[in-house]
């Protein structure tokens, strides 16, 4: 809204100007002359836009479908800084300036609330946990993003806590622990082994590699923990890319996955949107069947065609780019 108003500014100041009050009105009655904002005003709607700019790119962002827990902190910790900013820049500027002082105000309160929805973090070892185990973030984005003070006493904290998380998370797999470990051997294409080395499915199936099956040591869990964490962060790390771990790291993997897999609720929304358009009074009689066929049909088609829109700007982009260069080298030449 305040966008739109700041593009139409010199047409909601001429409405202003030309508004005149009907007759028979009094003096008490509203005029709408009153508001007519001035040069200064107008500088404070430009700086109150700013400020609120990264608040509609990252609500944008945390809609997307590979955004997830592990993003929070990340997105928390920028905008604190934002807003903190923003609140220092606007006390330096205000020097009576009721416009500036009031901003310094306004950004006060909002890096005040968004501290104290900060500090809750530490209620939930999950936050901690999830960045941890995005392994292009790991604990290298305690240590390379908090390297001031106060933020340099929480590294060891943030630490300390995913380490209980895994602590606690371990002793409840325990207890279970085929139910955790067979899913995610069966999905790396891998049968369960028992402890006799036959398999369980078939006991008199015969195993061709029975006469040469030894007993293999490997590291402990807590080992591969610690291994994990105090690794480098992978770029560009993808999410089937887990498969690679999965083999000789199930435990590690299911414990990533229960807390940095990429989860929104934008698609129940989006799915609610469209299906108004779907079950419309003119098919009111359609089955449940069909129904869900056209909504899954209709976000298949939709996620393909997104996909095709941005390779193809990578292409034209690409092309761009090689004629260019021809060009610099046709140049050159002569």
């Amino acid at each position: 809204m305040l966008q739109r108003a700041e593009q139409c500014r010199s047409r909601l100041q001429a409405y202003c100007c030309d508004w005149l009050p009907e007759k028979g009105c009094s003096e008490d009655d509203y005029d709408l002359r009153e508001d007519i904002l001035s040069s200064e005003e107008w500088v404070g709607v430009k700086e109150v836009i700013k400020v609120l700019k990264p608040l509609l790119r990252y609500t944008k962002l945390i809609e997307r479908r590979d955004v997830g827990l592990q993003d929070w902190i990340p997105i928390a910790d920028t905008l604190i800084t934002h807003f903190y900013e923003c609140s220092q820049r606007f006390n330096s500027m205000a020097d009576g300036n009721p416009i500036y002082e009031w901003l310094h105000i306004c950004c006060e309160t909002a890096w005040d609330k968004l501290n104290s929805y900060y500090g809750l973090i530490d209620k939930s070892p999950a936050y901690y946990t999830a960045v941890a185990m995005d392994p292009t973030l790991k604990h290298s984005w305690f240590e390379q993003r908090w390297t001031e003070s106060p933020k340099r006493e929480w590294v060891s904290e943030a630490k300390a806590a995913v380490d209980e998380q895994w602590k606690r998370w371990e002793k409840e797999w325990e207890k279970q622990p085929h139910a955790v470990i067979i899913p995610a051997l069966q999905a790396s294409g891998q049968a369960p082994v028992s402890q006799h080395g036959r398999q369980d499915d078939d006991a008199d199936k015969f195993d061709e590699n029975e006469h040469k099956r030894i007993s293999y040591t490997s590291n402990s869990n807590a080992n591969m923990f610690a291994q994990y964490c105090i690794g480098d962060a992978i770029e560009e790390f993808k999410l089937k890319d887990w498969k690679e771990y999965e083999k000789k790291q199930p435990l590690l993997v299911q414990f990533a996955l229960d807390h940095s897999l990429p989860i929104t609720t934008s698609e129940c929304e989006r799915s609610f949107s469209s299906a108004k358009f779907t079950l419309n009074p003119l098919r009111s009689c359609m089955k449940s069947d069909l129904f869900e066929a056209l909504e899954t049909l209709r976000a298949w088609f939709l996620q393909d065609h997104q996909e095709r829109g941005s390779s193809d700007a990578e292409k034209k982009q690409m092309e761009e780019l090689e004629a260019i260069s021809k060009i610099f080298e046709s140049e050159s030449a002569a």
